[in-house]
């Protein structure tokens, strides 16, 4: 393998794995603010709930998608890879469709 596709291998591999740790810590926090709010939000019956339990569910696509990207790029694994890929294009096309919906709703 030459040197350039090294540095595309561990620079895919790096920024990934800095996404993971990120990942890791959105669940934490969501994780940590649910429970530290949850007996207010059955007393008043608000929905609070609702952020934490969001950041819970964006830290879990984050952290599969970079799990993926991570591991499919320090094995060279070719299926991760494409995974890595196409769970991409999907946030790719989920960000034009907001883009597009928030013009058109602005």
């Amino acid at each position: 393998m030459n040197c350039g596709m090294k540095f595309v291998k561990y620079c895919l591999f790096a920024f990934n794995l800095v996404f993971f740790i990120l990942a890791m810590a959105l669940i934490g926090v969501g994780a940590a603010v649910e429970i530290k709010y949850r007996s207010l939000v059955q007393l008043t019956g608000s929905a609070i709930s609702a952020a934490p339990v969001l950041l819970i569910c964006i830290g879990v696509f984050i952290f599969f998608v970079s799990f993926f990207g991570c591991c499919g790029a320090y094995k060279e694994n070719y299926c991760m890879v494409s995974t890595f890929a196409i769970l991409m294009a999907f946030i790719f096309i989920l960000e034009i469709a907001a883009t597009i919906s928030a013009y058109v709703l602005r």
